[in-house]
């Protein structure tokens, strides 16, 4: 009996005690000791805490269940401290879905080895100049090639290929190309590398390959039609396949095949649809009347020479065939009649020619009344005057001449005093040359005076001795 005293009372005496949560008392056991709490007040706080935590009647608040987490009263909920998330039962730092935090080193180490952690970005990556190929991190080499972990080298994707470091890229060895297989020689755009003859094969049929320059062409003395390699015919022609020989272009035409040309037949010409008639550079060929036709209208055709003129009596103006009418006159369209060109002037039909009319002469720009060759046609007085001055005009031998008694010294009419005087214009007479004499006017002599004589040795009237 005092044994089962002594028991129940220390039982009530531990449940006091464990009534008191401790400074590190588990939320579990917390809760199971307010078991024996009201049953009201238990559901009240199980409504507050949510799912997420219970009711801790000690200290008033709710405690999460997860041990590392922190009771968010605002949000009703539990969550990691600031810069933690939940993984593997426990608040852990957030390193990102490519990292993890590593508790021994306290920083997030890259899940993929050799991956460097970015703590900005929280993401993992290969160090510049590697990339991941499944496994580990090796060096990048490009798109067109691989790292070979067994010889430690990049090595092209493409069989044959030359890596290129410096670019990261590949290519086949100078010479050659890649044909979609392998790195084969370079045959150039127009042929083809034919792996069975080994060879470079013309990509048009018949064509010959050119290995210095990488082409191809027809033998020599035939060109490309577009299908195969035909006879050259040159500019003018093309290659019939059907006859087998060259066909000029342009119908009718003859092929030339020394010089490769195309010609109408000989007294033939082109006039640009069809070979006609060669008319010379006067004519054309006219198709509707069958015959040539000069350029010219009103011309004649001259089938002999191939030229065109007027007609006997008329010549061309320029515009259409007219009466001749010389070199001194043309035909006036208006009048239908030759006129002179030089303006006054009379034409003669006979002749085909212009003059004066009669007692008229040409003074370079008019017919004029002609006065002769000493005199000309003054219009203002109306009449013929003297070239010279102090001439008359004798209208019917058409000269001039001085007037009686008067002749002409060369520079104008003076009085006539025969050979052995002079007229004096001072004195008003007639005054001899050799002073010694006297001038008869009758005679028009000069003398010596009565009992004088001339002596030529000394130029002078002496007396006469007896």
């Amino acid at each position: 009996m005092l044994l089962k005293q002594v028991l129940v009372t220390a039982f009530f005496a531990f449940g006091s005690v464990s009534g008191m949560p401790g400074p590190h008392a588990d939320p579990a056991e917390v809760a199971a000791r307010d078991a024996d709490a009201d049953l009201d007040v238990r559901t009240d706080n199980h409504d507050r805490c949510g799912n997420d935590a219970n009711w801790n009647d000690w200290w008033k608040k709710c405690i999460c269940k997860e041990h590392d987490k922190n009771w968010d009263d605002k949000s009703k909920s539990c969550k990691c401290p600031d810069g933690k998330v939940w993984l593997d039962h426990k608040c852990q730092y957030d390193c990102g879905r490519d990292a993890k935090w590593d508790d021994h080193s306290k920083k997030c180490q890259c899940k993929d080895r050799g991956k460097v952690f970015d703590p900005k970005h929280k993401t993992c990556s290969c160090p510049d100049g590697k990339k991941w190929n499944g496994k580990e991190c090796v060096p990048d080499c490009g798109r067109d090639a691989h790292w070979d972990s067994h010889d430690r080298r990049c090595e092209c994707n493409d069989r044959g290929k030359v890596f290129d470091p410096k670019h990261k890229t590949c290519r086949c060895p100078d010479g050659k190309k890649w044909n979609g297989k392998e790195c084969v020689p370079d045959c150039g755009r127009d042929a083809h590398w034919d792996s069975h003859d080994r060879r470079c094969e013309c990509n048009d049929r018949g064509k010959v390959f050119d290995p210095k320059h990488k082409t191809c062409r027809c033998p020599d003395g035939k060109k490309w039609n577009g299908k195969e390699c035909v006879p050259d015919c040159g500019r003018d022609a093309h290659w019939d396949s059907h006859d087998r020989r060259c066909e000029c272009n342009d119908r009718g035409k003859v092929f030339d095949p020394k010089h490769k040309t195309c010609r109408c037949p000989d007294g033939k010409k082109w006039n640009g649809k069809e070979c006609v008639p060669d008319c010379g550079r006067d004519a054309h060929w006219d198709s509707h009347d069958r015959r040539c036709e000069c350029n010219d209208r009103g011309k004649v055709f001259d089938p002999k020479h191939k030229t065109c003129r007027c007609p006997d009596g008329k010549k061309w103006n320029g515009k259409e065939c007219v009466p001749d009418c010389g070199r001194d006159a043309h035909w006036d369209s208006h009048d239908r009649r030759c006129e002179c060109n030089d303006r006054g002037k009379v034409f003669d039909p006979k002749h085909k020619t212009c003059s004066c009319p009669k007692g008229k002469k040409w003074d370079g720009k008019k017919c004029v009344v002609d006065c002769g060759r000493d005199a000309y046609f003054n219009d203002k007085f109306n009449k013929c005057v003297c070239k010279d001055d102090g001439k008359v005009f004798n209208p019917w031998t058409k000269t001039c001449s001085c007037p009686d008694g008067k002749k002409w010294d060369g520079r104008h009419c003076v009085v006539d005093c025969g050979r052995d005087a002079d007229f004096n214009d001072k004195l008003h007479k007639c005054v001899c040359k050799d002073k010694d004499k006297e001038y008869d006017p009758k005679k028009k002599e000069c003398k010596c005076p009565w009992g004088k004589s001339w002596d030529g040795h000394s130029n002078q009237c002496k007396k006469l001795h007896h």
